[in-house]
């Protein structure tokens, strides 16, 4: 009987994890994970490793859900592209996160507010 509760524990906290990358996501959190993203390209000075392509997949996945509108959607479509890709390039990241931008303010990894 033990054992069964062990199991049965597993399984709701399995189910619990799994249910939090699917929850809406805020405009706080677009942000924080643009900004992961844009800290990986100026740290990267021209060399694209793993991280970038792996911030670029988060930040896909933050953005597709986020709940304040569709116009994210198309970020998060182009974002999950590069992060299969093998390569990429500041200009194809930075084309591919302009309405992310544009919600949080700054270019992606100058930390400079954009106008409007």
């Amino acid at each position: 009987m033990t054992a069964m509760r062990g199991v049965l524990l597993m399984i709701v906290v399995a189910v619990a994890l799994g249910g939090c990358s699917l929850a809406p996501t805020t405009k706080d959190e677009v942000c924080e994970s643009y900004q992961e993203l844009g800290q990986s390209v100026s740290k990267a000075n021209g060399f694209f490793d793993n991280a970038i392509f792996s911030d670029a997949g988060s930040l896909s996945s933050v953005a597709g859900r986020y709940e304040g509108g569709d116009q994210l959607k198309s970020d998060a479509e182009a974002l999950d592209a590069i992060s299969d890709s093998k390569s990429t390039t500041v200009m194809a990241l930075m084309n591919a996160t302009q309405h992310i931008a544009q919600l949080c303010g700054q270019q992606l990894g100058r930390g400079s507010s954009l106008p409007g």
